[in-house]
């Protein structure tokens, strides 16, 4: 399994109502576009400014799986998808502040004040994504050592 397979497997997951609608709401929720927020150096160094939410979440955890960031001490990662709008965001915080990649669709998400005001948050935290993260790496470690097998 790669970070992309993971972090596709995540956003079916948190987004999907039901199964069969797995694979357009990934491509949906998947490619939603930063907004442009700031971002920790080492994750800023691995992406594009303008990404997409795949993009960054499968950057986060290939970091973590690779130790480019250091899950140790303070750090924090929360993801969240807002299940009726379309939107989504990874916050990451250390002891520097709280960096925050927040996704939107390209184009505007037609008028819902009409639907009511009933949102549906779904969230995983870093305890989620530090253990996806070992799995990576536990994964490569066996890839790299069949007698690990």
């Amino acid at each position: 399994m790669t970070a992309d397979d993971a972090a596709n497997l995540l956003i079916a997951v948190m987004a999907s109502e039901q199964v069969r609608d797995s694979a357009k709401t990934v491509h949906e929720f998947g490619s939603l576009i930063t907004r442009g927020d700031k971002l920790l150096t080492d994750v800023s160094s691995k992406l594009a400014r303008r990404h997409t939410f795949r993009e960054g979440l499968s950057g986060v955890i290939s970091l973590l799986a690779s130790d480019g960031l250091k899950h140790g001490g303070n750090l924090s990662v929360d993801v969240k998808i807002e299940v009726r709008d379309p939107a989504s965001s990874i916050v990451m915080s250390n002891d520097l502040g709280e960096p925050i990649l927040s996704y939107a669709p390209m184009t505007p998400v037609k008028d819902l004040r009409s639907a009511g005001d009933l949102y549906i948050t779904k969230r995983v935290t870093q305890l989620t994504i530090f253990t996806i993260a070992e799995l990576l790496k536990s994964e490569a470690r066996s890839d790299a050592n069949p007698s690990l097998r």
